[in-house]
């Protein structure tokens, strides 16, 4: 825990309001350092302590895919916490500026965010679910780097075959709402494991393909989680390749147990084309700042 308080910053953009949390780019007063700064209600003492004990287990994992945590602070009745920042805002941000992305594009951002899961389920003791996959939170920078963020319902295993169960609940929301990236075993509150992660990736890399969310729009909560629960699932794009409704059929599996895991994926050809021909992200992603003004307003490149 830092001293300092909200005053400090200024704020460059929002990158996510859901409503009981708000994630901006800030720039820090002092030096003119750019940081993500998410910030949490805390309605308690206790939750307050809860909260910053998972943070200091969570939030210090250091690996080149996971974007690095700074420190936290107590402002008001809230919780504040540093991150990195990636000055190419996340995988809905790209998708959002480009269109519907290439697969050559998409292979390099799934192998890269897989390196990531790889290593918060299979390096780290305990492994680590992160619960919390989606496009907003796969983070690209300038240097075409790509990264994991946002721990904040991550949930430490006691080991690799171990289970943990949810419970549903929230608003529907296909920006940013949970729910709607959460496998089915999730969904049905049952027994889940690292590989509820892997359906969460595979689905962001569709919407990304398709360049919406991929389940049909429905008015109500739980009509989207009965929808999502069904054994059938979205489909990739007309025309989509081989290897990549391969990849998709695989990650989208009904049943974890056939789903493979992280380090499995390694040897999928969609994944092996991601890493053994991985397209220049940063040229691709300066093409699309240099296309789109607003890029620059929204994120501006760090120092």
């Amino acid at each position: 825990m830092d001293a300092q308080r909200l005053e400090d910053f200024e704020v460059v953009n929002i990158l996510e309001d859901s409503g009981t949390a708000t994630t901006k780019v800030v720039r820090d007063k002092k030096d003119g350092t750019m940081v993500a700064l998410k910030s949490l209600p805390i309605s308690s003492e206790d939750a307050k302590a809860d909260i910053i004990q998972e943070m200091d287990g969570l939030f210090k994992i250091n690996h080149p895919t996971i974007s690095a945590y700074h420190s936290s602070f107590l402002d008001g009745q809230a919780m504040h916490t540093k991150r990195e920042y990636m000055d190419q805002g996340s995988l809905f941000d790209v998708y959002m500026a480009a269109g519907p992305l290439p697969e050559d594009v998409l292979a390099t951002i799934a192998a890269r965010a897989l390196k990531g899961l790889i290593h918060l389920h299979h390096d780290l003791n305990p492994p680590v679910i992160h619960r919390n996959i989606k496009p907003y939170n796969i983070m690209l920078n300038h240097n075409g780097e790509v990264k994991l963020t946002d721990f904040g319902l991550s949930k430490k295993l006691t080991s690799i075959t171990s289970s943990s169960k949810t419970v549903v609940g929230g608003a529907l929301d296909t920006k940013h709402g949970l729910a709607c990236y959460m496998s089915p075993e999730r969904i049905n509150a049952s027994k889940y494991n690292i590989n509820s992660d892997i359906w969460a990736l595979g689905l962001s890399i569709l919407e990304a393909a398709v360049g919406s969310f991929p389940y049909p729009q429905v008015e109500e909560y739980y009509d989207l989680l009965d929808i999502i629960s069904e054994k059938s699932h979205p489909e990739p794009p007309e025309g989509a390749s081989e290897e990549f409704v391969e990849f998709i059929n695989k990650c989208l599996e009904h049943d974890c147990r056939d789903r493979p895991n992280a380090h499995d994926l390694l040897e999928d050809k969609f994944i092996k084309r991601g890493i053994d021909s991985p397209v220049d992200l940063a040229s691709f992603l300066a093409a699309l700042r240099e296309s789109n003004p607003q890029y620059n307003e929204n994120f501006p490149l760090s120092n």
